[in-house]
């Protein structure tokens, strides 16, 4: 009877404005914490809402795809910042780590297509302990790493793909803690 009420009550909501999302994608392109706090209090719901158009990322795809050290081959770059702090922070206020995008593509496949080593690093430390019910053992982590997007790609295959070998070795690390290795 609570979630009927609760469901009532968010179909009874208006929609979120495109506008603002917008904001709110850009913001986290830009990996603005500063700017993402403010337009999250102006409308929590943006926490797991895709973008408009496009590859329908969430605010912490884009994150992930932009924030952090990115790797070249063996050698780490250090680009926004070095720990990944937007994607902590989205992390923190409940961003969920699996949401996929248009392409099934989840954040940690955006921060291995680009080599954002903290960003993937970020993500997994999130769900390392964490239960997950889609999963059948591992939890969060297991299916988080196993997740396979539309082209039928793991984070590992991309990050193999694009060279990206410190990333590959950190998501090796994580397969090996899941696996109880």
């Amino acid at each position: 009877q609570q979630q009927q009420q609760q469901q009532q009550q968010q179909s009874e909501e208006p929609p979120v404005s495109t506008e603002l999302l917008r904001h709110w994608i850009n913001a986290a392109k830009l990996c603005d914490v500063g700017l993402l706090q403010q337009l999250l209090a102006l409308e929590p719901r943006m926490l797991c809402m895709r973008g408009p158009g496009g590859l329908g990322h969430t605010a912490l795809h884009w994150a992930a795809a932009k924030d952090g050290a990115v790797c070249q081959g063996t050698v780490t770059i250090e680009v926004v910042s070095e720990e990944a702090r937007t994607v902590k922070w989205l992390l923190s206020r409940g961003a969920p780590p699996g949401l996929r995008n248009a392409e099934g593509a989840t954040p940690l496949h955006a921060a291995a297509r680009n080599g954002r080593l903290a960003a993937a690093d970020a993500l997994l430390a999130a769900c390392a302990d964490r239960a997950f019910p889609q999963d059948s053992g591992g939890g969060e982590l297991s299916w988080l790493l196993g997740a396979v997007d539309g082209d039928g790609d793991t984070a590992e295959s991309l990050a193999i793909r694009h060279g990206h070998m410190p990333l590959v070795d950190l998501l090796r690390q994580y397969a090996t803690r899941a696996s109880g290795g």
